[in-house]
C-alpha cells in the first residue's frame, strides 16, 4: 500500500494526516463489516462434533489451538486449548474442558459472526490467576522437598551427631563410622 492510500484510509477513519517521514507509523487497522450486536465467534469441532462456540464481545482475544509437547522416547500430550480474555474487564475467559485429542483426530475451528456463544465455565482476573499459580507453585515445591527428603533418606545412612559415635568408639567391636 502507498503512502497516499495510507494517508487516504487514515483521513477515512479518523486518524489525522501525517507525514509519513516525521510522524511515527500508522496503528495497526482491523477493518471488519460486523453489526453492532454481532462478534467474532470461533465454532470449535472435533471429529465432526460440536465442542463449543467462543466469543468475547467487541473487545478481547479468542484463542483455539492445538498443541503437542514431548520428549525422546515418550508418547508426549496433544491438548486442545480454548480460551480468550475479555479486554473490557481484563478476565481471562475458559470454556468447558475439550475432549482429548489423539493422532488421527480432525480438529476444526469455523470463524462466524454471530450475537450469542456458550457461556464462559470460568472467568479470572489477573489477581485470581496470580494466587492460583502461587498455590500451584507452593505445593510443587512442598512436593518436591518431599521427594529430596525421601531421596536423602533412601541413599544415606543416618546421621550419627559427633558424641553418639564417641560412644560406639567406647563400646568393644564398635567402629568409628557408626556400623556402617
Amino acid at each position: 500500500m502507498s503512502i497516499q492510500a495510507l494517508q487516504q484510509t487514515a483521513g477515512r477513519v479518523g486518524f489525522p494526516r501525517f507525514n509519513a517521514l516525521a510522524a511515527p507509523p500508522l496503528p495497526s487497522l482491523v477493518v471488519r463489516p460486523q453489526e453492532a450486536s454481532q462478534m467474532i465467534a470461533f465454532i470449535v469441532s472435533v471429529n465432526g462434533q460440536r465442542v463449543c462456540t467462543i466469543g468475547v464481545g467487541d473487545s478481547g482475544v479468542l484463542g483455539a489451538h492445538v498443541s503437542w509437547s514431548g520428549g525422546s522416547g515418550e508418547a508426549g500430550d496433544l491438548d486442545l486449548g480454548i480460551g480468550g480474555l475479555d479486554t473490557r474487564t481484563d478476565e481471562h475467559i475458559r470454556w468447558p474442558h475439550p475432549p482429548e485429542i489423539k493422532v488421527g483426530d480432525t480438529v476444526s475451528v469455523q470463524v462466524i459472526e454471530t450475537d450469542t456463544v456458550d457461556t464462559p465455565t470460568d472467568r479470572k482476573t489477573p489477581a485470581q490467576l496470580r494466587e492460583e499459580e502461587q498455590a500451584f507453585l507452593t505445593e510443587m515445591e512442598a512436593e518436591h522437598q518431599a521427594r529430596i527428603r525421601r531421596k536423602i533418606d533412601e541413599e544415606l545412612p543416618p546421621f550419627r551427631a559427633p558424641w553418639e559415635l564417641e560412644q560406639r568408639e567406647a563400646e568393644p567391636g564398635a567402629t568409628a563410622d557408626g556400623g556402617a
